[in-house]
């Protein structure tokens, strides 16, 4: 295979995805007449406020609404076409910014400062607290300087209640910020359809969510699977078990719920049904379709940069390399993360600039020293630029760092040994990599570079 071959994050891997395909899964057909009707519904949202999502407060001292709630409330006010809701991986990517960890509660004083720093409209904000047998909660939103836009209020009796307490409550904030009851109708479905009615499913998936955004998707599978196991009808979490599975380079896991999420497209909102359609198309290998769905996407969520990434992937596997690097470069734009420059410099090479990628590499490595994904890519420019030595170097630290950077090392070393003619050490390499793979479940990749070689 080839030597300069490049994996890493959902937007980097187009040998995992062929791995994928060739496994024995039967992913669902879906049909290209639904795709295009689909892409024809989705509309451009109208420039609305935008918010911030801050700290649903639980006061219960009940843990299956830690966090859930604040899923919920996003989750319901991201189905408006009227008020824009900040994604939660550019709240992340904020609070790193502001040299805060992402598990930071938003609280009122940091949310209005971030709306301040980022040019948001409105912070929304909530509360859950006991009154009796019964609770008692509270949605309100603010704007960047803390004057009240808009408040509601609502009592109930028992937990599953909350959903559609929630829903009722969301539709007073999108009314007060300017989106007309008809609009609402068109766009809402109710959070127990396109969430989970089970509280706790909803509990392990944001657990899990906050564990991806993090940048740890072994710990987010665990949760993730938890709230599948809940709930089986519970799309969004097999998405995002694909995805997590897609960072662990686990592709045939990953297109596994890829599919699961596939079958369950009536219970997701409308964004995220771009999301899986994109995502389900990418890993099955059909880039030009997944470039509609990220594009519908990317028009619902303007401020959204994982849409762009993903564009921009697809755009340079189809070998359209300005077009896909300026998909990412928009999404740097958002996002200005080491992650993306990775992205970047990694297509920059692909196009056939070595020297201007290894540039834009080496400021994300001041950030990401020990990152796997960096640290492969560098390797693959200094292949590129003749550097075999270095190259050989940088595979070799992957290795000694043992778990992922072990194995995408020792798959990278195998190649530089397989373009070298070296082919007894290409295969020492990657039976060694197989057994460090098996220990942490995942020897899809390099059992097939082993029949390769």
């Amino acid at each position: 295979s080839d030597p300069i071959t490049s994996s890493g994050s959902p937007a980097s891997r187009s040998r995992f995805r062929k791995l994928a395909l060739a496994g024995a899964l039967a992913l669902t057909v879906i049909a290209a007449g639904f795709a295009a009707n689909w892409l024809m519904r989705a509309r451009k949202p109208s420039a609305g406020p935008v918010v911030l999502i801050g700290e649903f407060e639980n006061r219960t001292n009940e843990p299956v609404f830690d966090q859930t709630l604040r899923e919920m409330l996003a989750t319901s006010l991201g189905q408006s076409h009227v008020v824009s809701v900040v994604p939660a991986n550019r709240v992340t990517d904020v609070l790193r910014r502001m040299e805060r960890t992402p598990e930071t509660p938003i609280n009122e004083a940091l949310g209005l400062e971030i709306c301040q720093r980022e040019g948001l409209q409105a912070l929304v904000l909530g509360s859950i607290s006991r009154l009796g047998n019964s609770y008692v909660m509270a949605v309100r939103a603010v704007d960047a300087r803390g004057e009240a836009l808009v408040s509601s209020q609502t009592q109930i009796q028992k937990p599953d209640q909350a959903p559609p307490a929630l829903d009722q409550m969301v539709q007073e904030v999108r009314s007060k910020l300017g989106e007309l009851p008809a609009a609402m109708k068109d766009t809402s479905s109710p959070l127990a359809q396109v969430t989970s009615p089970s509280l706790e499913a909803v509990r392990m998936y944001t657990l899990g969510k906050e564990r991806l955004y993090s940048g740890n998707p072994q710990e987010a599978v665990v949760f993730f699977q938890k709230a599948a196991e809940m709930d089986p009808q519970f799309a969004m979490a097999h998405e995002y078990l694909g995805s997590s599975y897609y960072q662990l380079n686990d592709p045939v896991r990953a297109a596994k719920h890829y599919n699961d999420a596939s079958l369950l497209l009536s219970r997701v909102t409308e964004s995220e049904r771009l999301k899986i359609l994109g995502d389900y198309n990418l890993i099955s290998g059909n880039c030009g379709a997944a470039i509609g769905y990220y594009q519908a996407l990317a028009e619902l969520r303007p401020r959204d940069p994982a849409p762009l990434i993903n564009i921009g992937f697809c755009q340079v596997e189809n070998l359209e390399f300005d077009a896909g690097i300026a998909a990412t470069t928009r999404a740097l734009a958002l996002a200005p993360t080491s992650n993306l420059r990775t992205n970047l410099a990694e297509q920059t090479m692909k196009k056939g600039d070595p020297e201007k990628a290894w540039q834009i590499l080496e400021e994300a490595r001041r950030d990401m020293p020990n990152d796997s994904r960096s640290l492969r890519v560098a390797g693959n420019i200094l292949v590129i630029l003749g550097r075999m030595p270095e190259a050989r170097q940088v595979f070799e630290e992957m290795i000694r760092g043992g778990g992922n950077r072990e194995i995408m090392g020792r798959a990278s070393l195998a190649d530089l040994d397989r373009a070298q003619g070296r082919y007894r050490e290409a295969r020492t390499n990657l039976q060694a990599g197989i057994v460090a793979a098996e220990k942490q479940g995942n020897e899809f990749q390099l059992r097939s570079e082993e029949h390769t070689s």
